[in-house]
């Protein structure tokens, strides 16, 4: 929030936790198919490095609406700062759903004169405008980003409207200097996986040869055909030769250990014996199982970085903006009414870069216990009201549970009033006698 300490105030850290959950609350809905969409647009980041999801807000739903769409059906642009910011999507509509969409006046003459079930194409282009004015009760046309849905060989315009936010994101996997189109971690190993594919026809025809292998027959005294059917009766003349299998020696595991090794390296290209590391190791205690999860999502935040800042925050930032718009979202505490919100995503990948500072804080209190029983006054250095606030950000607890600083001197008041009095009870009794 620009110009305050979020931190500081724990009424603006209840409502913030509280937008939190409700745009979480959005997500979980079935009709958002957030889980399903979110799913495909992993498949094609994984399998082409640059995928396609789309968001936007569903009349019928009263709810968000997410969608993936195929790569190969969109071209995308980027602004002077790499971000994708322009998009022109093609589809196929009969005519029956351009009616539905758009209405029925919307369809051209020309579609009409076809049957409702012949496909057109159309595009659908969403760009920034550039001479947009952020205006309360501004007009779609007027908004920062356009949004046209037209077809160019019925040379038609069926919806000019516009977005306040960009409503597609396009996350890419990886990509060089100057590229546009992501790189993914499927065309590092394509090769091998080609390989592997090859390898598995030729071992399963060796497998073959040695399980039902040729046979080689005298080119006289058998009657044709041979029957190689169970309890089946061949009948030759004498002194011919008998039948005989014919031997290839193959080696079926030199192709297996082959196909091992490939297979080895295409796990290491996805990832995936990072995500395994902790499976395949011996018993552990609970602190080194933590240890281990943070090391690993530490070692993985540079890869997953680009997802955050193209996909995850950009769908919760559009999400935020949504969810203002459609009268959903709480209204702010009076501190912050006229503050400018910046919508951001906390990975457990970037948290588990400031578990670091958690292990180290534990392990200084642990260091600490011992001298204390020696010197309790050692204690007086240690700030425990900042312990639970410095804590409790770095582990992300629920301000729910964290009481109002004001509610906790209270809370201290009445105990050392309770303790005088008590204090004051034990000194009149001696008094009394006397």
């Amino acid at each position: 929030i620009a110009g305050f300490e979020a931190t500081s105030n724990p009424i603006i850290l209840l409502w913030l936790e509280r937008v939190s959950d409700l745009i979480y609350s959005e997500y979980s809905k079935p009709e958002s198919t957030f889980n399903p969409a979110l799913h495909e647009s992993y498949m094609d980041l994984g399998a082409f490095g640059t995928s396609i999801l789309f968001q936007d807000w569903s009349i019928e739903s009263k709810s968000l609406s997410f969608r993936s769409f195929p790569l190969a059906d969109c071209y995308i642009q980027e602004n002077s700062d790499g971000l994708v910011d322009t998009i022109f999507r093609r589809t196929l509509m009969s005519v029956r759903q351009i009616a539905q969409k758009f209405g029925r006046d919307k369809v051209p003459a020309l579609m009409n004169k076809d049957k409702v079930d012949k496909e057109w194409e159309i595009l659908h282009c969403v760009y920034p405008r550039e001479d947009a004015k952020m205006l309360d009760g501004m007009r779609n046309i007027d908004m920062p980003f356009g949004s046209y849905w037209f077809s160019e060989e019925a040379k038609h315009v069926f919806s000019e409207s516009g977005y306040n936010s960009f409503p597609y994101h396009v996350p890419r996997w990886s990509k060089l200097s100057g590229e546009i189109y992501g790189r993914s971690p499927a065309m590092t190993c394509l090769p091998d996986i080609k390989m592997i594919n090859q390898m598995s026809k030729v071992v399963i025809k060796g497998a073959q040869k040695i399980v039902d292998p040729p046979l080689m027959v005298p080119d006289d005294g058998f009657m044709l055909p041979l029957k190689t059917a169970p309890s089946s009766l061949i009948f030759y003349q004498q002194g011919t030769d008998v039948i005989t299998p014919l031997q290839t020696n193959a080696r079926i595991d030199i192709g297996l250990d082959m196909m091992e090794q490939r297979r080895d390296h295409i796990i290491k290209s996805f990832f995936v014996d990072w995500l395994l590391q902790q499976k395949n190791s011996t018993e552990m205690t609970a602190t080194e199982v933590m240890d281990r999860r943070e090391e690993k999502l530490r070692m993985m935040a540079p890869m997953i970085g680009r997802l955050e800042s193209e996909l995850l925050g950009k769908v919760i930032g559009r999400s935020y903006d949504i969810l203002v718009r459609e009268q959903r979202i709480p209204p702010p505490p009076p501190e912050i009414a006229d503050a400018r919100l910046e919508v951001s995503y906390s990975s457990p990948a970037s948290a588990a870069q400031f578990g670091g500072k958690s292990i180290a804080i534990q392990r200084f209190m642990e260091d600490l216990v011992p001298m204390a029983q020696i010197d309790p006054s050692i204690m007086d250095s240690i700030d425990m009201d900042e312990f639970v606030k410095v804590m409790a950000d770095i582990r992300d607890v629920t301000r729910r549970i964290i009481r109002n600083p004001k509610q906790v001197a209270q809370m201290r008041q009445s105990r050392e009033q309770q303790q005088q009095m008590a204090q004051a009870a034990e000194m009149a009794g001696p008094m009394a006698g006397s």
